[in-house]
């Protein structure tokens, strides 16, 4: 509920997310889109204006929070 609150909002989102390998690192995102596929839903995100959308596979985010951040 609080990527969808994220979303609806415009808002950038602050999570722990733990990759394939089970490194956990924490990012603060904007949202692109929501995906499936599969079976899998994914956030389609970025981190920065320069860098390239990343595909987030829900499943593997530990903690999410609404950013306060522009």
């Amino acid at each position: 509920s609080t990527v969808l609150e994220g979303i609806m909002n415009n808002k950038k989102l602050e999570l722990h997310y733990v990759n394939t390998k089970g490194v956990c690192s924490q990012r603060v995102i904007s949202v692109q889109g929501l995906i499936s596929k599969d079976g899998t839903m994914y956030l389609l995100a970025t981190t920065g204006l320069g860098d390239a959308p990343r595909h987030l596979a829900l499943h593997r985010i530990q903690k999410v929070a609404v950013s306060n951040l522009a």
